[in-house]
């Protein structure tokens, strides 16, 4: 089954993504569903697994704004803002 990374189409596709975070939050886990994928959840780069992957943000206990960053050589860099009210 296709997945999508960012916005484009990725069937099949094993790609490196680095995730960061800015402002109030940190990177609780992330994930690629991969089964044979032993490494930390708490890694900020990890691989898709045949597309899909996650990161799971949470905030810090603060009101504010929380800056998602990726970058992933061939599907580029993007990022996307948070704001927590409480």
């Amino acid at each position: 089954m296709p997945g999508f990374v960012w916005g484009h189409l990725a069937p099949d596709k094993v790609v490196p993504i680095s995730f960061a975070v800015d402002g109030l939050g940190e990177i609780a886990a992330a994930g690629n569903a991969n089964p044979r994928d032993v490494g930390s959840f708490k890694f900020a780069r990890r691989d898709t697994f045949y597309g899909p992957y996650v990161t799971v943000v949470r905030p810090t206990g603060k009101p504010g704004a929380i800056l998602v960053r990726a970058e992933s050589p061939g599907l580029g860099n993007t990022s996307v803002k948070v704001d927590v009210t409480r």
